[in-house]
């Protein structure tokens, strides 16, 4: 699109002859080629773009330099002037900096009263937790406290009572273990 754009724009511009600007500028310009009559499309590609992007580039320059007093319009509407000789408004904005530190102090104090009920609340939690899990691991100590007790008078009730059987249960647990130290010896060479 911007191709035919250029092609048409250069058909209908006409150039002065070299005699002309000879007339207009004696001696100033008679080493400079004279331009064609009729402006052609330039063939380099990258010379086009060259200077399709110098084109973009002043324009936006020409464009930011006219925005330029509306911008300032807005930014003087925006500032505001503060004058230094009235008392009153140095006053009410020493009550407007008092009102903000009064507020921000508040603000903390509020802030270091949840701090500290939080961490109180966490505290007084992790204790009960802890207390609970100590509760339990002596109540599961008691258990196998009075279980190993049991079983310990259940075996010497058996060794009294059934010898054989005992010296049967020794043998095979210690069979069963010689195995199985031999098998974990082997996998380990």
């Amino acid at each position: 699109m911007a191709e035919a754009w250029r092609n048409n724009v250069g058909t209908d511009v006409h150039y002065p002859t070299g005699a002309e600007q000879e007339n207009e500028l004696p001696g100033a310009l008679s080493g400079v080629p004279e331009l064609p009559e009729r402006g052609t499309p330039a063939r380099n590609p990258a010379l086009n773009r060259s200077a399709e992007t110098l084109g973009r580039s002043v324009a936006n320059a020409v464009v930011s330099v006219r925005e330029l007093p509306r911008q300032l319009d807005n930014l003087r509407s925006r500032l505001q002037v503060v004058s230094r000789g009235t008392r009153h408004s140095s006053a009410s904005m020493e009550e407007t900096v008092d009102d903000l530190r009064e507020a921000a102090e508040n603000k903390a104090a509020e802030l270091k009263n949840k701090v500290e009920s939080y961490t109180h609340e966490a505290a007084s939690r992790t204790s009960r937790r802890l207390e609970e899990l100590r509760h339990r691991a002596q109540w599961r100590i008691n258990l196998l406290r009075v279980s190993t007790k049991r079983w310990a008078a259940e075996a010497r009730h058996w060794e009294y009572e059934r010898p054989f059987r005992v010296v049967a249960i020794a043998a095979g647990a210690a069979f069963a273990l010689g195995v199985a130290l031999r098998i974990w010896r082997s996998n380990g060479e």
